[in-house]
């Protein structure tokens, strides 16, 4: 029989200071809390209770950096979002696609921010 390891949470709100996920600082020091819980063997809940507001440049920072050393498979392997609503659960999912295309081929998404500037002058 397996036992069960105690997860290791992370409850946003504590993280952060706030109801608000929109900096990517913010992220960042979440993606540090990560990177440590992943050294452990034991399963991690990134809690979004009382979280109003997430934004794609929180998530990247928080999480889409992830994807530079694992799967997506891998990450969802060790974390469990919880108290996500369905519209931040997509927003989590493409953050995390996206990341891998970057990280798969950086360049290519380089050249692509830069066609994208040239459109704007």
């Amino acid at each position: 029989m397996k036992l069960m390891k105690t997860p290791i949470r992370i409850k946003l709100t504590d993280t952060v200071g706030s109801n608000l996920c929109v900096s990517s600082e913010d992220g960042g020091a979440v993606f540090e809390k990560l990177q440590a819980a992943l050294q452990t063997d034991r399963p991690i809940e990134l809690d979004f209770s009382g979280i109003d507001m997430v934004i794609s440049a929180f998530l990247n920072a928080a999480v889409g950096r992830l994807a530079e050393h694992r799967s997506i498979k891998q990450i969802h392997e060790r974390i469990t979002f919880k108290n996500l609503g369905d519209d931040d659960r997509e927003l989590v999912d493409r953050v995390l696609e996206n990341a891998v295309c970057f990280y798969e081929a950086p360049d290519r998404f380089r050249k692509a921010l830069e066609i994208d500037k040239d459109d704007e002058e």
